[in-house]
Formats: C-alpha cells, sequence, structure tokens
C-alpha cells in the first residue's frame, strides 16, 4: 500500500507471510544513502498502526530533515543529476556555483531551513546572477528530495529568484567595419579565414576551431558543422554539437569557396615547410581550418589573437558578433525566420527571434514609410459642411 512522499508505506512480504512498514529517515550526511525504518505486523490494520506510531516518534520533517544538511544534499543531487547532462565547461559553472552553496548553508539541515531564512541568506550572495542560479538549483534539488520523502515542502519554491540583469546588446558591424577587422587579420591567414568564415556564415567559434577540410566539400558550395572544439583547464578536445540541430550543412558563396581554395593552398604549403612541428592527431582524417601546427585550437586562443585584431581595427566586437551580424544581416534580406533559424542552427524558430530581432527594432520606421505604397488612390475631400 503505497503512500505519499514522506508519509511512509506498507508492503506485504509474502516470503514472511508480514506486512513490513517502511519509514524514510533521510539520507546518511557521510554516505547519501536514504536510511529507513523498518517494522514488520501480522495484519494490515496492525501494519496501519505502527505506521502512524513511527510518524508520531519520528515526527513528517523532523528525523528525516535532522540527517539531511541542504548543502550536501544540493552537492550529490547536482553531481548526480546534473553533471551526466551537461559538457565539462557547464560543470565548471555548477562546481562555482557549489562552492556558494557551501558557504551559505554550512552545516544548516532542512528543519532550519524557514522561508524567512532562506530567503535572507539568498540575498546575502554577491550577484543576481548567482541568486538567480542557486534559486533555480535549490528548487530542482528539493523537488528530487520531495519525491524521496525526505522533506514534505519546498522552500525554495516560494523565493522570488531575483531576474539577472539584462547582458549588454552585442555589437552588430557594419560591412566597413568587417572590413577593416579582416584586414586587421590579414598578416595571419588561419585568423582571417576564421573570421571571415563566421561573417560570412554564422558558424559560431568553436565549430569554426573544429572544421576540418573533409567536411567542406568546394565543388558544392557546403560544409558540415559535426564536431566542435571545446577547452577545460587549459586542455583542448574535440566532442559532438550540443544540440541536433547544430549538426548541419551550411551552403556558402562562390566567392567564400574561392577565398578557401586559396586558404587551403597557402595551408598545405605552409605544412610542407613546417613539417617537423605539424602534429595532426592520429584519430582526426584531415587538417583543420583554423590550425598553426596541425592541432585544434582552443576558444580562448583564438578569442586572445580576435581581441588583437579588433584593437588594430578599432572595432567593438567579439567572435560572437560576427553571428549576430551574420543573422541579422540575413533578416535584413528578407529571409524567414525559419532559414536563419536552420543556418544558425538553433533548436527552435522562437530562440532566433528571441535572440536577434530586437536588433531589427529600428526598421518600423522604414516599414511604415513603404506602406504609403498600398495606400488607396482615392483621394479624401474633408470639407465643412
Amino acid at each position: 500500500m503505497k503512500r505519499v512522499n514522506g508519509e511512509g508505506s506498507i508492503y506485504y512480504d509474502k516470503t514472511h507471510g508480514r506486512y513490513v512498514v517502511s519509514v524514510s529517515m533521510g539520507r546518511d550526511a557521510e554516505t547519501g544513502k536514504i536510511v529507513r525504518k523498518r517494522k514488520t505486523a501480522h495484519s494490515q490494520a496492525e501494519a496501519l498502526a505502527m505506521l502512524e506510531a513511527l510518524r508520531i516518534k519520528y515526527g513528517h520533517r523532523g528525523a528525516a530533515d535532522k540527517l539531511v544538511k541542504v548543502a550536501s544534499y544540493i552537492q550529490s543531487y547536482a553531481e548526480n543529476f546534473k553533471r551526466p547532462q551537461v559538457r565539462e565547461n557547464t560543470w565548471l559553472n555548477y562546481e562555482s556555483l557549489l562552492k556558494h552553496v557551501q558557504r551559505t548553508f554550512a552545516d544548516m539541515c532542512f528543519q532550519d531551513l524557514t522561508v524567512a531564512a532562506l530567503q535572507q541568506l539568498i540575498y546575502q550572495l554577491p550577484t543576481d546572477n548567482v541568486r538567480h542560479r542557486l534559486v533555480i538549483l535549490g528548487r530542482a534539488a528539493c523537488r528530487q528530495a520531495m519525491m524521496e520523502g525526505l522533506i514534505r515542502e519546498n522552500p525554495f519554491a516560494k523565493i522570488q529568484a531575483p531576474v539577472p540583469k539584462r547582458k549588454k546588446a552585442i555589437a552588430i558591424l557594419n560591412k566597413k567595419e568587417a572590413l577593416r577587422l579582416l584586414q586587421a587579420a590579414a598578416g595571419k591567414p588561419p585568423l582571417y579565414m576564421a573570421i571571415l568564415l563566421q561573417y560570412m556564415t554564422g558558424m559560431r567559434a568553436e565549430e569554426v576551431l573544429g572544421l576540418t577540410w573533409d567536411r567542406i566539400d568546394l565543388d558544392h558550395n557546403y560544409l558540415r558543422v559535426e564536431q566542435v572544439t571545446n577547452q577545460v583547464h587549459g586542455k583542448v578536445f574535440l566532442e559532438k554539437p550540443k544540440t541536433e540541430a547544430s549538426r548541419r550543412s551550411i551552403f556558402f558563396s562562390g566567392k567564400l569557396r574561392e577565398k578557401l581554395r586559396c586558404y587551403q593552398s597557402w595551408q598545405r604549403m605552409e605544412k610542407e615547410m613546417k613539417c617537423s612541428v605539424w602534429h595532426k592527431p592520429a584519430e582526426v582524417a584531415a587538417d583543420f581550418i583554423y590550425t598553426y601546427d596541425g592541432l585544434p585550437q582552443g576558444i580562448h586562443q583564438y578569442a586572445s589573437a580576435f581581441r588583437r585584431a579588433a584593437l588594430t581595427a578599432q572595432v567593438q566586437a567579439t567572435p560572437h558578433a560576427l553571428r549576430h551580424t551574420h543573422a541579422t544581416q540575413l533578416f535584413l534580406s528578407g529571409w524567414s525566420a525559419k532559414d536563419v533559424q536552420a543556418r544558425l542552427g538553433h533548436t527552435s524558430v522562437s530562440m532566433t527571434l528571441d535572440t536577434y530581432t530586437h536588433y531589427l527594432a529600428g526598421r518600423g520606421e522604414t516599414l511604415a514609410a513603404s506602406l504609403d505604397e498600398l495606400f488607396p488612390g482615392e483621394k479624401a475631400d474633408f470639407q465643412h459642411s
């Protein structure tokens, strides 16, 4: 006879011919395993009475909550439920957040976690972003604790997560700024080619860095995004794109194809001249587009080189700004949101619209002016009667 979470359960043991009463006592602070109190009874009525006695003795919350410390449980929840689902660099953000969890809740148990105390603790955190993320994680962890019968209420559900301040809008480059940026990178062909690819295709930086020549079809003008580079603690490695939508084919223009052909010839000559320092990984079938030694490059190295080129060109831009620039250009050219979504590799069209349409606010005036073409030809003659 299964009862609701936190109230315990009763089941019949056929082997011994007894009813078994089981009440969750919470998690062991050291092992993290659920601690249960079990007793047996000869009849269902006796079992029900025994269950009620155990609940009165240990309380709905008292015994269970006293055994479970807030910080330890949230740490365990994050490691068991979140870490398997996220990439390594995302887990680094969780580790940073968990440090705040350990400092904030210290030895506090769930029994001590009143809404008022929790609200006060949350607003002692350093930033709205940290407060928001901790509340979201706390809510999820407490939902799991409720499912396990460790607590009856979710204290985080009654806390308003502060909304982080909106990030500063990413600058969109015009054609002259893009040209200056490319000219500043002209002395470093890999950097030049990476910037041009981002500007002309809207690819993410890590997608460009993971691109190899066997994934580019110069005869049919398209490339395949099938792997990206990631960087954790200085170590660079390859992995699959984050979502299935990110695995896509991108067609490119004839002018970009010619640039790619020229760059490929340059890279072949460079490889022959520097064969002693060329270390292409054995498991990779072809050379990388962005490389100085045949090895995949990390986002930090690229971002640093990009920053220096932008400074030289006197352009306020980041690698991600090129992706936003490409998307904005597509919208301004009249391409549909669905076309832009597919090209950028977004999971949904709503993500595309939410991310990029705010850059098009200035088109309202142009749109209104264009409506004159739809104005009926009749002239209204307004006269006083």
